[in-house]
């Protein structure tokens, strides 16, 4: 009998704690939900603002360019300014039914390359985005990860994702921050040895009635004294992009911050 009760109630612990699982995964989901509500398509033009070492290094300006569909989002990054990044560019690929692909022009490079494996966890372009975080800048691929509330109260919640086995990751985790209507704040990542490495902040939130969300400015520190500050400077929803924007073709052609 007493073994009996012990099984019960460790049925129940795996029935809650699963719940409790999939709970936080709804939510994490629900945010990037929001974050793509009702739209197709959408360009920023994006100031880049390092500092490294107590040191400010030239500022940067990009264009980012976003299709969001059913099967996945393409995002296409082009660096305009300074002169010497000039024909940076960055290509991703997200797909729901195959393997994301991401390529990288560097402007000494005739072509694109692939980016791939260990190599999406290196930092891009002197900042304190790894190519890893270009892709959750627009949202949660939830199926990667494992999900767990830290904490959970009316002002918002903490949950925890860790990636699962055989993921590529440059995080041993990163804990969420939503608040009290479910959109993400902060995000602290940790490394291999769960020690903090970095903090990424979503400022200057604005929401729609609809809830749909976005960050003018987003702050990330680094535990080295490092920063980078992304601040959007324009956006557009929903105006008509082509096909060839988002192709590696694109990407050695040269751009400019007054092209719509």
């Amino acid at each position: 009998m007493k073994r009996l009760f012990v099984a019960m109630t460790l049925a129940l612990v795996a029935v809650h704690a699963q719940s409790a699982e999939l709970d936080a995964r709804s939510a994490v989901a629900h945010a990037w939900q929001l974050y793509q509500s009702s739209v197709q398509t959408e360009q920023e033009l994006i100031e880049v603002r390092v500092s490294q070492a107590g040191q400010a290094l030239p500022t940067k300006l990009l264009w980012r360019r976003i299709r969001f569909g059913d099967q996945g989002q393409r995002v296409s990054v082009k660096f305009v300014e300074p002169i010497a990044d000039l024909g940076l560019a960055l290509l991703i690929e997200r797909n729901v039914s195959a393997p994301d692909q991401i390529w990288l022009r560097l402007p000494s490079w005739t072509s694109a390359r692939k980016v791939a494996g260990n190599r999406e966890t290196r930092y891009f372009a002197d900042t304190a985005f790894t190519f890893e975080d270009n892709k959750q800048l627009i949202g949660e691929q939830t199926a990667l990860f494992d999900y767990r509330y830290v904490s959970r109260g009316p002002a918002g919640a903490v949950i925890s994702a860790t990636p699962k086995a055989g993921v590529t990751s440059g995080y041993s985790r990163r804990d969420i921050t939503l608040n009290a209507q479910g959109v993400p704040q902060r995000i602290a990542y940790f490394d291999d040895r769960s020690q903090p490495l970095k903090t990424l902040s979503f400022e200057d939130l604005n929401q729609t009635a609809q809830g749909r969300w976005r960050a003018d400015r987003i702050v990330v520190r680094q535990r080295d004294g490092g920063q980078t500050v992304l601040t959007v400077r324009k956006r557009v929803l929903n105006a008509p992009l082509s096909d060839r924007v988002f192709s590696q073709a694109s990407m050695t052609e040269t751009d400019s911050a007054r092209r719509d």
